[in-house]
């Protein structure tokens, strides 16, 4: 307090805080001649440290406490930045809604789910066109049609899942069709069977044992359902039920000699939905899978 009187006092020119060794001399002569009117004990050492310790402490800066002056004075301070960062935070928001949840624009959600829709769509249409021009027989052309009227009628819904799941629908008879082979009765130790079927009144059945044969040869492997059980397997030979006057016929063919000179079945030809009968006096009877 000393110190701060004395400055006052003095009433130092700016050029003087600049001339600090002749200011603090100044001031020490004036506070040891001040102490000894008060008759104040001190020393120099004393006088030159209260000294030190204001000079040190005069030019410190510290923050002001937080509050409402503060705030809008710092507000003041950063106006340009603020102005530049909201106008930039508003430009990036703009961009984003323009992007994302503007209708009209291609990354909106509403437009990549419409696109999606159109897409499936057309994915449909086109298994639809090599279904009409794939299908060669009665069966083959009812079932494109039917599923082409349940496929525009779902189309007219929107719904996009049961569009796909109509598309799959749509695939796995496009392959149906394009598939083509051969059944062929075996021509091994066992190529005929009969059976009596206690649950369908023990009546004795007659059945030719078959496989499925590619174009090249290979033996395909088939869904059959067995008449017993009515469960359906994955089989690469099963049972096809014949008529008794057949099973004779080939059971006597295959007596005279052992090889059995009668073995196409049937064929599935390309575009048609089911197989052809072509063993003489055959016709769908009856399968089984296991015996």
């Amino acid at each position: 307090m000393d110190v701060a009187r004395e400055m006052r006092e003095e009433q130092l020119t700016v050029s003087q805080q600049f001339q600090i060794d002749e200011t603090k001399a100044r001031i020490r002569d004036r506070l040891m001649e001040s102490a000894k009117v008060t008759g104040d004990q001190v020393t120099p050492a004393e006088v030159d440290a209260a000294i030190e310790i204001y000079f040190r402490d005069q030019f410190i800066y510290r923050d002001p406490p937080w509050g409402l002056n503060r705030l809008l004075a710092q507000l003041y301070v950063w106006r340009v930045k603020s102005v530049v960062g909201l106008s930039l935070m508003g430009v990036a928001g703009i961009g984003i809604w323009l992007a994302f949840f503007n209708a009209s624009m291609p990354w909106s959600t509403a437009s990549r789910a419409a696109q999606a829709q159109r897409q499936v769509e057309h994915d449909a249409r086109t298994v639809l066109d090599q279904l009409n021009i794939l299908k060669k027989d009665e069966a083959a052309a009812q079932a494109v049609d039917e599923i082409t009227k349940e496929f525009h009628a779902i189309e007219a819904t929107g719904d996009l899942q049961a569009i796909r799941e109509c598309q799959a629908r749509m695939a796995a008879l496009l392959a149906k069709l394009n598939e083509q082979y051969e059944v062929q009765i075996v021509s091994g130790s066992t190529s005929l069977i009969s059976r009596r079927w206690e649950k369908g009144g023990g009546v004795l059945a007659y059945y030719a044992i078959v496989e499925a044969r590619s174009g090249g040869g290979k033996i395909l492997t088939r869904s059959v359902m067995n008449s017993e059980t009515g469960q359906t397997s994955s089989v690469t030979t099963w049972a096809e039920q014949v008529p008794k006057e057949v099973f004779d016929r080939l059971a006597n063919d295959k007596r005279s000699d052992g090889i059995l000179n009668e073995t196409r079945y049937a064929e599935k030809t390309r575009g048609a939905l089911s197989e052809r009968i072509l063993l003489p006096g055959a016709s769908r009877m009856g399968t089984l899978t296991s015996w």
